[in-house]
C-alpha cells in the first residue's frame, strides 16, 4: 500500500515539472488540498478559489440546456381600460399612476376617452402618464382588459379569446362564466382571489375596495 502511495506522488511530482511548474509547486500537488489541474491553475491565475468558481458556473451553463423563453414580450402586449358603464360607477380600473408604470414597464395602454372622468382624472393626464386615448370598442380589444365591475354580455362579447381582468362574481353570473368560457377567453377573477395569504392581499379588490380614506 505504502509503495504504491509512493508511485502515485512520484507520478504527480513528475508531471508537475513536465508543465513547467517550480519543483516547490510540483510537491506540493502531492499534499495539497487541490488537484493537479487545480494547483497548475494556482500557479498562473490570482484567486483561484473564485476563478475555479466561475469556470465551474460556466461549464454548468455550457452543459445546461438553453431553456426557451415562452410568452410575449411586453412591448407586443397592449392594456385596455375601458369606461365603467354599470350604473353610478365612478371608479376607474387603472389611474394615470398605475398606467405610467405599465408603460415603464413596456406595455400599450389604450385608455378609453374619459373612462376616469368621473373620478377626476382626465384624458390629459392619462395622456401625460403614456397612454394612448381610444374609443370604446379599441380599448376592449386590447390584449388584456382591466375592468371594475364584471362585463355585460356586450361587453364580454367583444374582449373575444383574450384576458380579462376585473371582478366576476362567478357564483352570482353563471351565464357570464359560460360566455368567456365559450369564447376561449381568460378570465381573472379579482373577487376570487384569497384574501387570507398576505402575499395575495395587494391583489384583493374585497379589501382594498372597501378601505376608506
Amino acid at each position: 500500500m505504502r509503495r504504491a502511495t509512493s508511485l502515485a506522488r512520484a507520478r504527480h511530482f513528475r508531471l508537475g515539472q513536465a508543465r513547467g511548474l517550480s519543483q516547490r509547486t510540483a510537491s506540493s500537488l502531492v499534499t495539497g488540498p487541490y488537484s493537479i489541474r487545480t494547483r497548475a491553475l494556482r500557479a498562473t491565475i490570482p484567486n483561484v478559489p473564485h476563478a475555479l468558481r466561475s469556470l465551474s458556473a460556466g461549464a454548468q451553463d455550457d452543459a445546461a440546456p438553453k431553456a426557451e423563453i415562452l410568452g410575449v414580450p411586453y412591448s407586443q402586449m397592449s392594456i385596455g381600460v375601458p369606461k365603467e358603464t354599470f350604473a353610478l360607477e365612478r371608479r376607474v380600473s387603472q389611474t394615470p399612476e398605475s398606467v405610467k408604470k405599465l408603460v415603464d414597464a413596456g406595455f400599450t395602454v389604450k385608455v378609453e376617452s374619459g373612462a376616469g372622468a368621473l373620478s377626476e382624472f382626465s384624458d390629459a393626464m392619462y395622456e401625460a402618464a403614456g397612454a394612448q386615448i381610444v374609443p370604446a370598442d379599441e380599448a376592449w380589444r386590447c390584449a388584456v382588459v382591466t375592468h371594475i365591475r364584471p362585463p355585460t354580455p356586450e361587453e364580454a362579447a367583444k374582449v373575444g379569446d383574450r384576458t380579462l381582468c376585473s371582478m366576476i362574481w362567478p357564483a352570482q353570473n353563471p351565464d357570464l362564466v359560460a360566455q368567456l368560457e365559450k369564447q376561449g377567453a381568460t378570465a381573472l377573477a379579482m373577487d376570487c382571489i384569497p384574501r387570507t395569504l398576505s402575499r395575495g392581499q395587494a391583489f384583493d379588490v374585497l379589501s382594498s375596495q372597501n378601505k376608506k380614506n
